[in-house]
């Protein structure tokens, strides 16, 4: 049975909202600063509400058929387990956490040709929540940026200390 574009477009958004919600909940699990933590796991909640509403919507229109993760989204959160082995600060995370919401953004945006009122109106909503978390991560991007700087500049002043201690001790 062929599906409706509206469907298939719902079905797609559902995807990339549990993806998110899956990212979203990785990366608040690797943060250090705890407002942030708090902030990804949120949005990893509002996530899963979204998706569970557009759930209830595809079934109300007669698709029952089980949703799954996508490729490119268990790709996305590949690449941020890769890079966050290698670049374990809160920046990074950030980073590939506003990559994930541009991503579903322009999905979400580019899903609303194909909905109808009722289904647009739950999408509106939805992009309203997820722009305005973009502009909070952009935040929370300077903020740990911030914190980063301020810690690298701490090793330096206590790798600088150490060595002169080290030379004021030296016999000579």
């Amino acid at each position: 049975k062929t599906r409706d574009p509206s469907t298939v477009a719902l079905r797609d958004l559902i995807t990339i909202c549990e993806d998110a919600a899956a990212g979203l909940r990785a990366a608040a699990g690797r943060v250090h600063n705890p407002d942030i933590r708090e902030a990804l796991a949120r949005q990893a909640h509002c996530r899963v509400s979204c998706a569970e509403e557009l759930r209830l919507l595809v079934e109300a229109r007669g698709d029952t058929s089980p949703p799954g993760g996508s490729a490119v989204g268990t790709a996305h959160r590949g690449w941020m387990d890769v890079r966050a082995a290698f670049e374990a600060d809160d920046p990074a995370i950030v980073v590939e956490c506003l990559r994930g919401e541009q991503s579903a953004v322009e999905r979400f945006e580019g899903a609303l040709a194909y909905l109808d009122e009722e289904a647009g109106a739950l999408i509106l909503r939805a992009l309203d929540g997820m722009r305005a978390f973009r502009e909070s991560l952009l935040a929370m991007e300077a903020v740990a940026l911030l914190a980063h700087r301020q810690e690298v500049r701490r090793e330096e002043l206590v790798e600088a200390h150490a060595r002169d201690l080290h030379e004021e001790h030296r016999p000579g």
